[in-house]
């Protein structure tokens, strides 16, 4: 497992360990068992799965699965819990997350987002020749990034 920051994560949540530290939640609801599907070469959730409608806008099956797999965490959590305060458990969403993804022996990314006001978990299938997220993070300004990458490697690099 490859773990990234940006810069701003960097500032905002140095103090966050995903070893250590995190908030326990019991999620409930859609987010309680993570349940992947597959439809047409894409994974997504379960819940969020478009039934058949790839969207040519959204350019390729990888930025499809990042458009329909995108989380806002803070509509899952209690009342009180809400902008920055719900970045650790965005954090262990996507632990969570890794776990199930991980049982499909494949290479997959996890995007854990906050800009300022929501934190955002996504995911999406490592593929050649399709790019959802620059590599270099600090290109995104606005947000603060922390990104999982996981799955067979070979060499040095995530293999398909």
């Amino acid at each position: 497992m490859k773990i990234r920051y940006n810069d701003n994560w960097k500032t905002s949540f140095a103090e966050l360990n995903l070893n250590k530290d995190l908030p326990s939640y019991d999620f409930d609801g859609d987010l309680k068992e993570i349940k992947i599907v597959e439809e047409d070469a894409c994974f997504y959730l379960s819940f969020l799965a478009p039934g058949g409608l790839f969207s040519k806008e959204l350019k390729d099956r990888t930025g499809n699965e990042a458009s329909y797999n995108r989380i806002h965490i803070d509509d899952y959590l209690d009342e009180g819990i809400v902008g920055i305060d719900s970045v650790p458990f965005g954090l262990q969403y996507a632990l969570c997350l890794a776990s199930t993804l991980k049982e499909l022996k494949l290479t997959f990314r996890i995007i854990v987002s906050f800009d300022g006001d929501f934190c955002n978990v996504t995911f999406h299938r490592l593929r050649e020749n399709e790019v959802y997220l620059d590599d270099d993070l600090n290109e995104y300004k606005l947000e603060s990034l922390c990104v999982i990458d996981f799955g067979e490697v070979v060499g040095n690099r995530l293999s398909d």
